[in-house]
């Protein structure tokens, strides 16, 4: 058998690494679980194919478990290795974004949102996949861009009621 040190972890099986081990100390059992994919097929993700003498990448449905159980993995960083491992806006112990409308909600949790994706006839990403994915990605990032408008036009008002606030308060106090 090939050894670890002559053939390392590929990165995108290291990242799905990565999230087992936040999310589940290492334990890969309870990881299959949460995602709802067999232990068995995700272990074979850090062991080299005795068939051809390399790791698997993870396939698009194991992708897909993931980024719809934990919400907060930014999926590009989870496809690419680009960016962060969670998305900004979030905290990476919370599986609800905070303050996103409910419809993008509904609609980034169903599995009809990702529809038609892994079914090239492959069980790996393919480039149709990794486009559906992208227009995902900038659906997201238009709604985090309103998202962020939003807050801070609620952060103008808030200044605005704490200086009436406080002109109210002081005019009480000269009486």
């Amino acid at each position: 058998m090939k050894n670890y040190a002559e053939h390392p972890l590929p990165p995108e099986n290291q990242r799905v690494k990565k999230i087992i081990g936040f999310y589940c100390k290492d334990n890969v059992l309870l990881f299959s679980k949460e995602i709802g994919i067999s232990q068995p097929r995700l272990n074979r993700l850090f062991n080299i194919d005795k068939r051809n003498g390399i790791y698997p990448s993870p396939s698009f449905d194991i992708a897909q478990a993931i980024l719809l159980k934990y919400r907060n993995i930014d999926a590009d960083w989870l496809l690419t290795g680009q960016g962060q491992m969670f998305k900004l806006y979030q905290t990476p112990l919370t599986d609800n974004a905070v303050g996103i409308s409910e419809d993008y909600q509904e609609y980034y949790a169903s599995p009809s949102s990702l529809q038609g994706m892994g079914t090239s006839g492959s069980s790996s990403i393919t480039s149709n996949d990794n486009e559906m994915l992208l227009q995902i990605l900038n659906k997201e990032l238009d709604l985090n861009t309103q998202l962020q408008t939003a807050i801070t036009k609620k952060d103008h008002l808030i200044e605005e009621l704490n200086t009436t606030i406080q002109k109210l308060l002081g005019s009480q106090a000269n009486e």
